[in-house]
């Protein structure tokens, strides 16, 4: 018996046409994220582009996992390229399109390309979440541009977007590296007053930029870490992970750090 054109996928208006359709989609797509998380982002793209001759349009989740697997290992002109080509079709870009895209800039170190993706995110009426920011203060804090990055941070606020440990951190690493001591110590009262607990990347980052300024700042600086710990030790919060820094040895280990790093050291005797 011949195959009923009902049941052949090959038969246009066939019910099955749109279920084998939909299989072998999400069969590249989820091929492409593969990829993605192997890094091996030659194999993404080349599954990728072939897309159009199984007579399949590559839709978001396609786009964004290709821009994500290139961006990965710092192959942010691959990246752009794909995104510029999601751009002409009629699929648009989201969050994670451009938390990909401008994640890609960061890993290929073109600072400006990363920066100028973020800020044109509100004109194609797509809303930066806790991660675009992140990523942008980051970019920020890799080329020291630590006003760009404070400004990043208080935008996090206009926009009701909460910041995390990584936002501050990066905030903080961005002002060591602008060698502003005063700004660290600012960032990380906001973090205090946020209810967040510094950890031992955002004071060893606030440690360095005060170091740089004197013995003195670093040492100031240590000890406002210290006294977070304990402050939320008094307090008595809720919070597991404050507890635990707060009962563990960080504040003295901040203060440790904080001597041998701070401390000006006596020449040695040739």
């Amino acid at each position: 018996m011949f195959p009923s054109s009902r049941n052949d996928p090959n038969t246009p208006g066939c019910t099955s046409c749109s279920e084998s359709f939909l299989f072998r989609h999400q069969g590249y797509n989820a091929t492409i994220s593969a990829h993605e998380k192997s890094s091996h982002w030659e194999n993404a793209v080349v599954l990728f582009d072939s897309m159009p001759a199984a007579k399949l349009s590559p839709d978001a989740i396609s786009y964004n996992a290709t821009i994500s697997a290139c961006g990965k290992v710092g192959q942010w002109q691959a990246a752009l390229k794909i995104f510029e080509a999601m751009n002409k079709s009629k699929v648009f870009p989201d969050t994670i399109t451009y938390s990909a895209a401008v994640a890609s800039c960061v890993n290929g170190a073109v600072w400006s390309r990363a920066l100028s993706l973020f800020e044109f995110m509100p004109q194609a009426n797509v809303q930066p979440n806790v991660i675009c920011y992140n990523v942008a203060i980051g970019a920020c804090a890799r080329s020291g541009q630590w006003e760009e990055a404070l400004r990043f941070l208080q935008a996090m606020a206009d926009a009701t977007v909460l910041p995390n440990n990584i936002s501050y951190n990066a905030a903080i690493s961005a002002c060591e590296k602008g060698g502003q001591w005063q700004q660290a110590l600012r960032v990380l009262d906001l973090m205090q007053l946020s209810k967040l607990v510094p950890d031992l990347i955002s004071c060893n980052a606030g440690i360095s930029a005060c170091a740089a300024c004197g013995w003195v700042s670093g040492f100031m600086f240590g000890l406002s870490c210290a006294w977070c710990f304990v402050w939320c030790s008094l307090l008595g919060t809720s919070t597991l992970r404050c507890r635990k820094l707060a009962s563990g040895p960080q504040p003295f280990f901040f203060l440790w750090v904080v001597f041998f790093r701070c401390h000006p050291q006596k020449p040695t005797a040739v």
